[in-house]
């Protein structure tokens, strides 16, 4: 792309006078000190024309924000534990307060955390619950506050009523190595199964490649039992990482003498073994141990018995034994977390030996793809919001590697009946056969609900699923709103999504195939774990795997959801982006709710330490910029305890700044339980978050912080985001964005960008006057490319219509595709069209090439010194710019703020305002500030001293305390 001075990246000219909106807080929350009501520090700079109706607009809603720039309550109903005294008093106080609505959101959880579990009041969805609902409904309209419904008790969507054929799966197999020709007839092992369910997907079998004649000897491994997410093959991968895990997850369930757990090897014909070499899980292997040998597989007979390490791999020998078969039977084990009582065993390898080799002999095992588990969907990764370039990686290839082609994988689902059995005329050779089905995941429960809730959560792959969820429960509760459905009731929500692993539905096959375009049964051995064709091909048949899951996710649960709302005039605002790693493209779930939202997390000293683990707020606000949404939520200040230590100034307003700055505009604070009165003072809690509710302390002195929230959010309401560049992010399942500074797009400081999804890019984007452009008005100066070899053929294709529209692309050239059915030979022929031309750039940063161009940072500041640090968010609203800058340190600050866009500021305060001096350079102007203290950007004249800090109110936590 060749660019000069007269580029379309350069910045617009100058705007005309302008107002500076001063809004903060000096007092916040000490002991003996009110919050004061004065405005003294300046934190959102409003620059506007002077005498337009916009100002008049803007100075209306600042007075008195409109309902829907207010801040929400998470509003539990704790066990059911409500009355309809509570329910009155907790709208009235809300709407005394600021609030413009709350959250009903019936979950437990109190008991958590070691603490007394609350009063069971109503169950959820009962006649009981249901008039309280209505009553909160009716009080809500009376009151003129808006109102959401989770539409379950607790998290992962589910219930009682949900049955395990509805209930959220994933892949199980078992395998078996047979040898022909031979005519078979034979029982297959049952795969890993959970909670008694499993359903056969589909058997198939595949020739072994021919090996060394050792490996032949070897023809199974068998156990007493075995976790479904630590199976025996583990025990046998050669991987130390990984372990076999034995049934029992309460303590006194693991071996005893009377019920010992055992490990059987079984070989074609009779081996001379003299050693036994076992490595355990530190702190969790078997103990007392005796291994055994038997010539026909039934009569076994003790060879020795010794005590294994409980830290250390234990080779144990003896003299020569020859058998064709030998059993490891483990009568106590360690562990760690019940020593007394063991709840299983644990074995991470384990192998036989003698003068004719090692078994199973992993010394010479081939490299499976990496992180295979993960891409097959059987671990998750990072538990919240995680990095997803894993996804993207492997070890190089090695000619010959591949366990099969799919062109000699054979189905034998046929051939087998209701009881397991296989009748199959084997043709010559050793063959693998796998057993693949769907069995209950380890996390398929509804977490955190009342009393009476309790049971499976929802297949949301499955479209019948959730319609049988929604006649049951979800259309009698709209019905239960009657007229206020639409008014009052405004938005229907699904909090947390915590189901992972979650990788196979009963319809997976079909939906392959109608998605994909191609079958999926002769490249399952991949999801075994094994290399079929080559390693990239198998890499872009997981990609297409992982990405068909996400694509049901949307289309058989959040479609409907979202349509099922709308025909009653309501809207969603799920928490469909996770961020726990399930399999979903996080951002585009989020781009189908109505109101995108997430998360982000109070400080606290003993859970999610750091910015990576608290703010995920920067993915529904690229949802909702790049989707055509106005407002980006967020459940806000979430803490696991301690319980009450949050204070305001170096706590709460902190982390609202930064969520703010990472494009928030509605707070739900996390969390307002209702607490009746006979539950005493402070009341009844949930074990997590921020606890505020009329039984706080605080409470008569919280209007002024509360203001401030609506405030900030109103104007954060205003226009649209700025930004100068739009980071497309790829299009592979689960794939996640980050917090602001992880600076995918790579133009911090100073500049700010938007992720945009596969889907937004495709149906949205075009290009005007050289910037791209979506229908709803947002437009970048840029589009950056994920730095990685392998693009989605579509999304290249897109870009290749946009640069010749006029669009400046950042990024490396691509050399193939993503998905295993794109032509890799139309990628290089894109790629070459226009990075070998210099249409795209490649070789610099997104930031490099808007400085390259004349464009100017956004916003940038001097001054201070290494630990200065300040963040800032700029809105549009017609001719109207809004910038809002925090200071996020604990302490005041000197510095020149630098905006891209000003004109004659001035200061604001209350009722009054007054010009700022400003130094105009080219298009941009700067403000000198004395002090920006801590939590706002540049003070403007008289700033804050800042009060000393004092320990806050104690607060006594026994319920039924006063």
């Amino acid at each position: 792309m060749h660019y000069d001075k007269d580029s379309p990246l350069r910045p617009s000219g100058l705007l005309g006078p302008v107002l500076i909106r001063a809004a903060a807080i000096r007092n916040i929350f000490c002991r003996g000190t009110a919050m004061t009501r004065r405005m003294l520090l300046l934190l959102l700079l409003v620059l506007l024309p002077a005498s337009v109706p916009a100002a008049e607009s803007l100075e209306s809603g600042w007075a008195s924000p409109p309902r829907e720039a207010r801040l929400r309550a998470y509003w539990w109903w704790l066990n059911g534990c409500v009355t309809k005294e509570a329910i009155t008093r907790d709208l009235e106080e809300m709407q005394a307060k600021g609030f413009g609505g709350a959250l009903i959101c019936d979950a437990d959880g109190s008991a958590q955390d070691g603490n007394e579990r609350a009063p069971h009041g109503a169950t959820f969805f009962s006649p009981e619950w249901r008039e309280l609902y209505k009553h909160a409904l009716r009080e809500a309209d009376r009151l003129g506050l808006e109102m959401s419904l989770n539409i379950q008790s607790g998290w992962n969507l589910g219930g009682p009523m949900v049955t395990a054929d509805d209930a959220a799966k994933k892949l199980t197999w078992s395998e078996m190595r047979v040898t022909g020709p031979a005519t078979l007839e034979q029982k297959l092992p049952v795969p890993a199964v959970r909670e008694g369910y499993y359903r056969d997907a589909m058997i198939l079998a595949y020739p072994v490649k021919p090996t060394k004649e050792k490996d032949h000897l070897l023809v199974g491994l068998e156990s007493c039992s075995e976790q479904s997410d630590h199976p025996l093959r583990d025990l046998a991968d050669g991987d130390a990482n990984t372990f076999w895990v034995s049934s029992g997850a309460q303590p006194g369930k693991g071996p005893t003498g009377e019920k010992p757990a055992w490990v059987l090897l079984k070989f074609r014909e009779p081996v001379v073994v003299d050693r036994l070499t076992i490595h355990p899980p530190p702190m969790y292997g078997p103990r007392e141990c005796q291994l055994q040998v038997s010539e026909d597989g039934k009569e076994f007979r003790p060879v020795t018995a010794f005590t294994a390490d409980e830290q250390k791999p234990s080779t144990v020998r003896f003299d020569a034994v020859n058998g064709r078969a030998f059993r490891l039977v483990v009568s106590s084990a360690f562990d760690r977390g019940s020593p007394q009582a063991p709840r299983n065993v644990q074995i991470a390898e384990l192998a036989l030996a003698g003068p004719g080799g090692s078994w199973p002999d992993t010394a010479g095992a081939k490299r499976p793809i990496r992180h295979w588990q993960e891409k097959a969907g059987h671990k998750s990764l990072h538990f919240s919001a995680p990095d997803t370039t894993l996804l993207l990686e492997d070890d190089p290839a090695v000619p010959g590697e591949e366990d099969t082609l799919t062109a000699d994988v054979i189905d034998l689902t046929a051939k087998v009946d209701e009881e397991g059995t296989l009748r199959w005329d084997v043709p010559a050779g050793a063959w693998q056969v796998l057993r693949f089905g769907g069995t209950i995941g380890n996390r398929s429960h509804v977490s955190t609900c009342s009393e009476g809730w309790e049971g499976y959560s929802l297949d949301v792959l499955d479209a019948g699923a959730f319609g049988r969820y929604w006649d049951a429960v979800v259309e009698p509760l709209i019905a239960d709103a009657g007229p206020l459905a639409g008014t009052t009731l405004r938005y229907l929500h699904t909090d947390s999504w915590e189901v992972e692993p979650l990788n196979w539905t009963p319809t997976m096959a079909d939906e392959f195939r109608r998605r994909r375009g191609y079958d999926l049964l002769p490249w399952m051995p991949v999801l075994g774990g094994r290399i079929v064709d080559s390693r990239n091909a198998s890499n872009r048949f997981l990609h297409d795997f992982r990405k068909t899951l996400g694509d049901l996710a949307i289309d058989n649960h959040y479609r409907p959801f979202r349509d099922g709302a709308h025909k009653h005039g309501l809207q969603i605002h799920p928490e469909s982006g996770g961020p726990h790693a399930v399999p979903v493209d996080a951002q585009r779930c989020l781009g189908w709710n109505d109101m995108p939202m997430s998360e982000f997390w109070a400080w606290s000293w003993r859970h999610r330490i750091g910015d990576n683990n608290r703010f995920f707020v920067k993915q529904p606000a690229s949802a909702a910029h790049t989707y055509g949404r106005r407002l980006v939520a967020a459940e806000g200040f979430t803490t696991i305890g301690p319980h009450w230590q949050e204070t305001l100034w170096d706590n709460l307003k902190p982390s609202f700044d930064k969520a703010c700055c990472e494009g928030l505009n509605v707070l739900v604070w996390h969390e307002f339980v209702c607490s009746p009165a006979e539950q005493g003072v402070p009341g009844i809690q949930y074990f997590a978050g921020t606890h505020l509710n009329p039984n706080v302390t605080w409470w008569a002195k919280s209007e002024p912080f509360f203001s401030y929230i609506n405030r900030c959010q109103f104007l954060l309401q205003q226009g649209l985001f700025v930004a100068d560049a739009c980071y497309y992010y790829g299009d592979h399942v689960p794939n996640f964005a980050q917090h602001k500074r992880t600076d995918p797009a790579n133009v911090l400081p100073g500049y700010d960008y938007d992720v945009i999804t596969e889907e937004a890019l495709l149906t949205r984007a075009s290009v005007q006057d050289g910037r791209i452009v979506l229908p709803d008005g947002m437009s970048y100066r840029l589009l950056v490319l994920r730095d990685h070899k392998a693009i989605s053929l579509a999304v290249l294709r897109k870009v290749q219509e946009l640069v010749e529209a006029g669009a400046t692309v950042v990024g490396p050239k691509p050399a193939e595709a993503m998905s295993l059915r794109d032509s890799d030979a139309e990628v290089q022929q894109i790629a070459d069209a226009l990075w070998d031309a210099g249409r795209v750039v490649a070789g610099k940063t997104a930031r490099d090439v808007l400085l390259d161009v004349g464009v100017p940072p956004d916003f940038e500041y001097r001054g201070g010194d290494d630990e200065t640090d300040l963040d800032y968010i700029h809105r549009r609203d017609g001719s109207t710019e809004i910038y809002f800058v925090a200071n996020r340190n604990k302490r005041a600050e000197t510095v020149t703020c630098t905006f891209r866009n000003c004109g004659t500021p001035s200061a604001a305060s209350g009722g009054w305002r007054r010009p700022l001096p400003k130094r105009r350079a080219a298009s941009r102007c700067r403000w000198s500030s004395p002090r920006a203290v801590p939590g706002s950007s540049c003070s403007a004249n008289h700033p804050a001293r800042i009060p000393p800090r004092r320990r806050p109110i104690a607060h006594r936590t026994r319920r039924g305390a006063s």
